[in-house]
């Protein structure tokens, strides 16, 4: 259950294309927003810099009271701060703080002086916290503008740190009697990184088998909770296969951890995700697997036999 929804924000339209998505769920799980905004120290000189700082925080409350009031008028919980120092690490702490069960951020803007440029900012803040991150990539604009949440696209690699994701989609589309589409990608272009006597033809069509028998389960047993879940397999890319069966299906929201190794075959979580923040043409729903086997480990997958 989402009880704070922590928005960072920069003064920037772009910075603003979270707001509708995390309003959406505030609304619906009855949770408080809080925006904050972190203004960035500017070296100068010291009688300059006092008075340029009175000038920032003042700013920075105007502008975050102004929001304030715009979802408050749509009957929203909110709160604002202003913080002041590194950004990233200040998001980091004020979620730390304020006990934050989601971030909602996008993953570009500019805005002006002792504002900070949401892109590094959302990249270390994705791979620092443990807490779940809403992030809006610069190509999912207008999904964001009018987010609806009905279709929610969960990749998974069969193995259970992939499926760390699950327990947040499934609540979304308990919240929002949404369809959960379950997507495995078997990567077969990285067949040509290895030598062909390694994984013939034969071991990847077991994969695939492995995989639809894992699918199947799975999907059986969420539609007898009541859910409205379907499946897909699919061969390719991984994040470009994502990416593609997002908007060939329709998907409002992917869902997926951030790290997790299979086995050979499988795919790193952590990369995708990377490559998706750049690419996802809707929201990413990113949560951090709570654990991850030790170096040179290939946990069997869950449905493998």
């Amino acid at each position: 259950m989402y009880h704070r929804i922590f928005v960072p924000l920069d003064g920037s339209e772009l910075a603003e294309l979270a707001l509708a998505p995390a309003a959406l769920l505030a609304r619906r799980f009855h949770a408080q927003l809080w925006l904050v905004h972190v203004l960035a120290p500017v070296p100068l000189a010291a009688g300059a810099s006092v008075r340029l700082a009175g000038t920032a925080v003042g700013q920075a409350q105007d502008y975050l009271q102004d929001v304030q009031r715009r979802l408050e008028a749509d009957g929203l919980a909110v709160r604002a701060i202003v913080r002041w120092g590194d950004p990233a690490g200040e998001i980091l702490a004020a979620a730390q703080e304020g006990h934050a069960d989601l971030i909602a951020m996008a993953t570009h803007g500019r805005g002006g002086l002792g504002r900070w440029m949401i892109g590094s900012v959302a990249d270390r803040v994705v791979r620092t916290t443990t807490i779940p991150v809403l992030v809006v990539p610069a190509r999912a604009a207008a999904a964001a503008r009018q987010p609806g949440f009905r279709r929610l696209l969960v990749p998974l690699d069969g193995s259970a740190l992939a499926e760390e994701a699950l327990p947040h989609a499934l609540l979304i589309a308990r919240m929002l009697n949404a369809t959960v589409e379950l997507l495995s990608v078997v990567p077969r272009s990285d067949l040509t990184a290895y030598p062909e006597s390694w994984f013939p033809d034969l071991e990847y069509e077991a994969l695939k088998a492995q995989r639809r028998r894992y699918l199947h389960g799975l999907v059986a047993r969420l539609q007898q909770e009541g859910l409205q879940v379907v499946a897909a397999l699919e061969a390719g890319d991984v994040p470009e296969t994502i990416v593609r069966t997002a908007e060939s299906h329709a998907a409002d929201l992917i869902v997926m951890a951030t790290h997790g190794r299979g086995g050979i075959m499988r795919w790193l979580l952590g990369s995708v995700a990377a490559k998706l923040l750049a690419a996802a043409p809707v929201p990413l729903l990113l949560v951090r697997a709570a654990s991850a086997p030790a170096s040179g480990s290939t946990p069997a997958a869950a449905g493998d036999p």
